[in-house]
């Protein structure tokens, strides 16, 4: 089959025409699995697209995790990553969440990094797009907030992240290999 996809995590809500993997039987699931005991049951490669929606804060071992999905993902193929964003209440709330992201996190599985090391791990991921969520509270400066975070986002993160918190990050990483 060309051009395979994966919804890891999936849940009851996979993202339409993906192989669905999860912990737990739901529907949607076609594959039931423990993401915790790696590897997962696929070759090396076998991917070109990946999704991940809540699912890497449930890890402790972000950098085990991120390189079991550079192995299953083939050269160029896209990740597609939602996580809670730090600044969240919610990210801390969940007594099941293990790991914590900011807008940055993803540059330490890449070679463009300024004063992040890149050799924690051998997994090498391009960053596509990262992007700043903000809940509609703040309407109608949700917008504004939200466009001057994802402009400027070291100086939001170090000085406005916590007076307004970003909901959710969304990251797009093509992998390089």
């Amino acid at each position: 089959m060309a051009n395979l996809k994966v919804d890891i995590g999936c849940g009851d809500n996979k993202v339409p025409d993906t192989i669905g993997i999860d912990m737990e039987r739901l529907p949607g699931v076609d594959i039931i699995c423990n993401l915790e005991r790696l590897p997962w049951p696929f070759k090396d490669s076998s991917f070109e697209e990946v999704f991940c929606s809540h699912l890497l804060e449930h890890f402790s071992d972000t950098v085990e995790i991120m390189e079991e999905i550079y192995r299953i993902s083939k050269n160029g193929a896209i990740v597609n990553i939602i996580v809670p964003h730090v600044s969240y209440e919610g990210a801390f709330r969940d007594p099941t969440h293990k790991s914590f992201f900011t807008y940055r996190t993803f540059e330490y599985f890449t070679m463009e990094t300024d004063n992040i090391p890149s050799y924690y791990s051998k997994a090498i991921f391009k960053i596509e797009k990262i992007k700043l969520i903000f809940m509609k509270r703040y309407q109608p400066s949700s917008f504004i907030i939200e466009k001057i975070a994802n402009k400027l986002p070291k100086l939001y993160e170090n000085a406005w992240m916590w007076i307004f918190p970003a909901n959710t990050l969304q990251a797009r990483l093509k992998v390089v290999k």
